[in-house]
């Protein structure tokens, strides 16, 4: 799996169960629908990646970063299980972006 894959899969999963989130919720709060807009910004930014801009793929990592740190809060508070899978696989993708840089600058220095 490459970059690209890993962003689009992970933009899939917070934009589809950010949406079982907001649905499921007593109370519609507006912050509830931060995951889905992350997850459509990656998804965005997954075609640029796609094509090797390093540009969107960083921008891809440090969103991934943020939005996985953003998502502990609301575990300590409802613990939704979907909060939770989508906290888990964003930072999992971002592991493995950071893996996959490592990788690449090891290969370009030999």
């Amino acid at each position: 799996m490459n970059n690209f894959k890993m962003m689009l899969f992970n933009a899939l999963v917070l934009i589809v169960l950010g949406i079982i989130v907001y649905v499921n919720a007593e109370t519609k709060s507006p912050t509830a629908l931060i995951p889905i807009i992350a997850g459509a910004i990656l998804l965005i930014l997954s075609i640029p990646t796609r094509n090797g801009n390093k540009i969107a793929a960083h921008i891809g990592v440090v969103l991934t970063l943020l939005i996985a740190i953003a998502l502990i809060m609301p575990i300590r508070r409802t613990g939704n299980v979907y909060i939770v899978a989508m906290c888990i696989i964003s930072f999992i993708a971002f592991v493995y972006y950071v893996i996959g840089f490592i990788k690449r600058k090891k290969e370009l220095k030999s």
